[in-house]
């Protein structure tokens, strides 16, 4: 992958996490509106599709650019993926803590 069309797919994945419903309840902790989560998904997507199409101008072999364009953005989800679940699962952790010591 160019470096270029790596940077472009790790924002489109910023994007795409943000605007998910996990990363609604994780990062904006549900106060994100529908049309701005919505909005949060088109970035995601616009940028992801640049990010294809300066790979495939990057004017090797089109398909060999396209399985290596696929498996890094494969990784990269699933690294976003599993960072979202460890950070939800520390974020409820903490909080059931705190509503426990308010409890006593």
């Amino acid at each position: 992958m160019t470096w270029i069309s790596l940077l472009f797919a790790q924002v489109a994945i910023g994007f795409l996490l943000f605007g998910s419903e996990r990363g609604k309840r994780i990062f904006f902790e549900g106060q994100l509106t529908r049309e701005r989560q919505n909005f949060l998904k088109f970035c995601g997507t616009t940028s992801l599709c640049f990010s294809l199409l300066l790979q495939l101008f990057a004017v090797r072999e089109p398909v060999l650019d396209i399985i290596q364009w696929i498996m890094g953005i494969a990784i990269e989800i699933i690294v976003a993926a599993l960072l979202c679940a460890l950070w939800e699962k520390e974020h409820n952790r903490f909080f059931r803590a705190a509503s426990q010591h308010l409890r006593k």
